[in-house]
């Protein structure tokens, strides 16, 4: 379930808009904490196929807030905005840096755009404090994320003409370079404007003025030439020759972390096999359709059409059919997640119609959810500017208002069961050892 309209109450909650001299930190560190918690909370979330919890409406919600409280003269709110913005790009990312699809589409990377200018401000603002927290923050972000707009971002403040009068920074964006090149899996698949970009600063960074910048840069050198030697040998011949038979007379490697070997496909659990009824993703029946490996991603996959519209395709993903289902009815998951239905269960015929009765219900909550936050904000709304007299009447008229959508809501729902209750013959995937071609029965919703 998504959780944007949290984000957007906890911003509310923080008055972030009010930036008079009399304002009161109290609240908005108050809202930084809770959305801190949030994310700890969505950090621990496992994999599931339900529309992602974080979506442009947060990070819309979030930008002006933390880059208010990033350029804020109170290092509290710079300390608690920093330790938000690593909670978010955690949670949001895998440890590859890839995007957690049930947490954030986009990784938050649209959040940490935005915010990536703040934190080098704060590096070369002079306050040792403010720095350090933004060092540790951009450490973290780049460590989870990987997103190639840290590149330029380093690029852009790895030289004197840039960065200015700032060695911390430089130094900062020397260590950045090192640790995007020595921890970054895909460094060697980077665009050929990032390679420009991390090339151009480390060379600039070896003939910086401050020596702790040219000590990291030199490491960085090392750390490059092991990717791209091609492009190492020509920053020595750019560079001064002094600097270039120091490189030489440094060169010692360094070691990149090992890359472990990748994992075997895991084995199917035993009994799933092609046709065999199985429990997966928080109790949703169906059966395999599929088991093997796939383009999308690496690894062994189970498919399975559902008994209800609940999944996320028709066996069709990134253009590539898997196997046939109807609508909506298609799910990929890992064969660790595959619980194979006794023979009892598994032959039931009240069990399709039961995913599809769950089906129906969990779709009406979701409405009826909708339906009464709407009216309830509208409610809010309009009791912030009346008299308090007046805003019982305003509750009278929304709940007038409120009524009908949901007796209509409640209706349909109450036809969907008479239905589902008077179908003697429920719609459900072939047992095992039918025919799978060709949707099911009763097709989707």
């Amino acid at each position: 379930m998504s959780c944007s309209h949290v984000v957007a109450d906890e911003v509310a909650r923080g008055n972030f808009e009010d930036t008079g001299p009399d304002r009161d930190w109290g609240d908005r560190n108050e809202a930084l904490l809770a959305l801190q918690r949030l994310f700890d909370e969505a950090a621990r979330i496992e994999e599931n196929d339900d529309e992602a919890m974080f979506d442009a409406e947060a990070w819309r919600a979030l930008r002006l807030p933390l880059q208010q409280c990033l350029r804020d003269p109170r290092s509290h709110l710079v300390r608690e905005a920093c330790g938000l913005l690593a909670k978010i790009a955690h949670a949001c990312n895998d440890e590859r840096g890839l995007p957690k699809q049930w947490v954030s589409r986009d990784g938050g990377r649209p959040c940490l755009r935005d915010a990536t200018p703040a934190l080098f401000e704060l590096l070369g603002s002079g306050n040792k404090l403010n720095g350090r927290v933004a060092d540790d923050c951009l450490v973290s972000v780049i460590d989870s994320t990987r997103s190639k707009h840290l590149v330029g971002a380093v690029f852009e403040h790895a030289s004197v003409k840039r960065a200015g009068k700032a060695p911390f920074v430089r130094e900062c964006c020397a260590a950045y370079a090192l640790q995007i090149l020595r921890t970054w899996d895909d460094v060697s698949r980077l665009g050929d404007n990032e390679v420009r970009q991390l090339c151009a600063a480390v060379s600039d960074l070896l003939e910086d003025p401050a020596e702790r910048a040219r000590a990291a840069a030199r490491d960085a050198y090392h750390a490059l030439a092991e990717v791209w030697p091609d492009r190492a040998s020509e920053i020595s011949r750019d560079v001064d020759p002094k600097i270039a038979r120091l490189l030489l007379s440094s060169n010692v490697v360094v070691e990149r972390p090992p890359t472990p070997p990748p994992p075997p496909p895991p084995e199917p659990p035993s009994g799933v096999a092609e046709g065999t009824r199985v429990r997966v993703l928080k109790n949703r029946t169906g059966t395999v359709r599929f088991i093997g490996e796939t383009a999308f991603s690496s690894g062994a996959w189970v498919g399975v059409e559902l008994d209800a519209p609940d999944g996320k395709h028709d066996g069709v993903v990134d253009g590539k059919r898997y196997f046939e289902c109807g609508a909506n009815r298609g799910v990929f998951v890992r064969a660790s997640q595959a619980q194979t239905l006794s023979e009892d269960v598994a032959q039931s015929s009240e069990l399709p119609r039961a995913a599809l009765l769950c089906h129906a219900h969990k779709h009406l909550l979701r409405d009826l959810m909708r339906e009464l936050q709407a009216q309830l904000g509208a409610v809010g709304a309009y009791e912030k500017r009346s008299p308090s007299i007046e805003a019982a009447a305003a509750y009278r008229v929304a709940a007038e208002q409120a009524a009908p959508p949901l007796v209509e809501l409640l209706a349909a729902y109450e036809l969907r069961v008479a239905e589902l209750a008077s179908s003697a013959n429920p719609p459900r995937s072939p047992g095992p050892g039918t025919s799978s071609a060709g949707p099911p029965v009763g097709g989707a919703d």
